[in-house]
């Protein structure tokens, strides 16, 4: 959805064996029969039109023979007043145009003609084409298609309401290999071809491992550390699992556009981590213990938080609730980051300042040197009570900033 004009799958059954066009035809009604049992599948329609009137012409070629007539030209003949032939290029007006011999249209609609076209026999004798030729009405395909150098029939599968396509394209290979022979083959084309090459590339779990590596790297480089970045990336998960779960409960398909909302996800939800980790950094550098440094940064970071978090899931309420041409790309993008923001504010903001105490905890600080207690002056005592209203203001102005 939102990609293509539809969601259907174009499957081409191919013929690899060259055994004909009846073959083909019953070997493609007999996997369309299986394919309807299906419960991923609501119809299949064959684009070949297998029962198409036609005309089957036959050349008595012995008879031709013994009358003198040319084989090749009897041929010939055929083709050019009931069908075609190309003759030849010819250059005019700066364009290259092609020449074709035919009969008029009207003379080309029955065989009332083949009473009208003569050969050269033996002796010069003209020969009748239509005592030569037999005619009886079959049933046939009205026109081949070539897949792959093979006769092939065209089918669009419809996938069920609420089947990802993904879970349709298994069943149809499921259905052929119990159904078709050795000699059969099949392949996709069009928007079903494009998304068979994208499952067999990088996968979803290959690409959020690679950006997550990124992102570690980043910020390993930030704080010069390994231990701190994983106290911003265990944000990650509750971020990606309240994606998931609005997708699910809104029935919409972990398609491209949501895996480029949960990528967007991992920097949103970094974020939030990130300024309780900086703050609790620069507490624990100043001198505080680290318990003390993240209760005050769970504190002080809390309004920071839930203001740029509902700001941004805001803005995206229209992605979530838009309508027209491409809709279902936008709804996709908006529901799994307003899920996943709603899952990194209402459940990180108690996660958050507990994953960071873990990991501060085992590491070792270098905190600033407290200063030595000296009561001898009045102005040291009053520069020791200056001092000491410094962190207050300076949490205020962090928080005002914030």
């Amino acid at each position: 959805p939102g990609v293509g004009a539809s969601s259907d799958i174009t499957l081409m059954i191919e013929d690899r064996a060259n055994r004909g066009e009846e073959y083909l035809v019953r070997q493609t009604a007999a996997f369309t029969e299986a394919a309807m049992k299906r419960p991923e599948i609501t119809a299949v329609d064959n684009f070949m039109a297998p029962s198409t009137p036609q005309y089957f012409l036959a050349l008595d070629e012995a008879k031709a023979a013994l009358l003198g007539v040319d084989i090749g030209e009897a041929y010939q003949t055929l083709q050019t007043f009931l069908g075609s032939l190309f003759v030849n290029y010819f250059n005019a007006y700066g364009y290259q145009w092609q020449v074709y011999v035919q009969a008029d249209a009207p003379a080309r609609m029955n065989l009332s003609g083949l009473h009208e076209l003569y050969l050269a026999g033996r002796g010069g004798e003209r020969v009748p084409l239509d005592a030569l030729v037999t005619t009886r009405p079959i049933l046939g395909p009205d026109f081949l298609i070539r897949q792959n150098m093979y006769n092939a029939s065209m089918l669009d599968i419809v996938a069920s309401a609420g089947t990802p396509a993904s879970r349709a394209m298994e069943a149809v290979a499921e259905v052929f290999e119990h159904t078709m022979p050795s000699d059969m083959g099949y392949s996709y084309t069009g928007m079903s071809y494009q998304q068979q090459k994208e499952a067999q590339g990088i996968g979803t779990g290959t690409l959020f491992a690679i950006s997550s590596v990124f992102i570690f790297l980043i910020l390993a480089s930030l704080y010069e550390s390994w231990s701190l970045p994983l106290a911003v990336l265990l944000s990650v998960p509750v971020a990606v699992a309240g994606a998931l779960a609005t997708l699910l409960i809104a029935k919409l398909d972990l398609n491209l556009y949501a895996e480029i909302g949960l990528i967007m996800l991992i920097a949103l939800a970094a974020k939030n981590a990130i300024l309780v980790v900086r703050f609790g950094i620069d507490r624990i550098a100043e001198g505080d213990s680290v318990l003390t440094a993240t209760l005050a940064a769970a504190k002080v970071r809390l309004r920071p938080i839930l203001m740029t978090s509902f700001a941004f899931t805001l803005g995206c309420v229209p992605l979530a609730i838009a309508s027209g041409a491409g809709a279902v790309a936008r709804q996709v993008i908006g529901i799994a980051v307003i899920g996943g923001m709603l899952a990194a504010t209402f459940i990180g903001i108690f996660f958050l300042p507990y994953a960071f105490y873990v990991v501060a905890i085992r590491r070792k600080w270098k905190t600033a040197p407290a200063a030595a207690p000296n009561t001898t002056s009045l102005p040291e005592t009053a520069s020791r009570e200056s001092a000491t209203e410094r962190p207050d203001s300076s949490s205020a102005k962090d928080g005002f900033r914030g």
